[in-house]
């Protein structure tokens, strides 16, 4: 079967896993119809022994076809609107806005894809806690799983240190780390320089292109690598201090 997906996706020029998922989509379509279909012949069944068998509806033959076909009517319209709505939820989903396993913000919450159902959509935040949202009330989503994340990885450096030394160190680490991480970094670091003057500190910014959802572990990898060589090369890192004046 993955094979028959591999085959078809490269034929057509689509990634499988998109295939996989339209083609998915399609089958709940497909199964909505057949579902609407079925509930329309039941329910004209239960309506037409009703008539058979409870005399009380029994009127002349004209007044009797004529009930029967209005109760029909309104049976195949009120399946019809809720088949419609049904499909309405799911081509949400065909805008291909988010695919299980994606990390999204939508309506203020922010967490992993874990189910996409035909009316709702499972998300996991980090800290664990399930989120149930309906699929029509989804308006807008910020995808993080679609192109690469950007890390950013600010410091700051006390106004006495050389801030200049302090720029070249960065590059160099920044340098390094994109040559022992090629799997993580999608493009060469760049260090832009002075991006603040704080209080007690000179900041100065890196920024680098990673991979989708690893920017945080690739900003934890660079502190603690900035953190070493600053130490090595005596570039203090500031913290806040207090200056007591006593009058006397």
């Amino acid at each position: 079967m993955d094979n028959f997906f591999t085959n078809i996706s490269e034929y057509f020029r689509i990634d499988s896993e998109m295939l996989y998922y339209y083609i998915s989509l399609a089958i709940k379509i497909a199964f909505i119809f057949v579902l609407a279909k079925l509930v329309t012949v039941v329910l004209n069944r239960v309506v037409v022994n009703i008539f058979k068998l409870y005399p009380r509806f029994k009127f002349d033959e004209r007044k009797s076809g004529t009930l029967l076909g209005i109760l029909r009517s309104i049976i195949k319209y009120v399946v019809y609107i809720i088949m419609g709505i049904s499909i309405l939820d799911i081509l949400i989903l065909f805008e291909d806005q988010y695919s299980v396993g994606d990390y999204i913000t939508v309506n203020g919450v922010t967490g992993t894809v874990e189910d996409i159902g035909l009316r709702i959509t499972h998300i996991r935040s980090f800290k664990g806690e399930l989120h149930i949202i309906p699929n029509g009330e989804i308006k807008a989503v910020t995808n993080s799983s679609r192109g690469n994340s950007l890390a950013i990885i600010d410091v700051g450096v006390a106004y006495e240190s050389d801030q200049e030394k302090a720029l070249i160190a960065l590059n160099t680490i920044a340098e390094n780390y994109f040559a022992n991480n090629q799997d993580k970094v999608a493009e060469k670091p760049e260090v832009q320089g002075i991006i603040k003057l704080g209080e007690s500190d000179v900041v100065l910014r890196t920024i680098i292109k990673t991979q989708p959802l690893i920017h945080w572990k690739v900003e934890r990898e660079m502190r603690m690598l900035i953190l070493e060589t600053f130490k090595k090369e005596n570039i203090e890192i500031p913290y806040p201090r207090r200056v007591i004046l006593e009058r006397q």
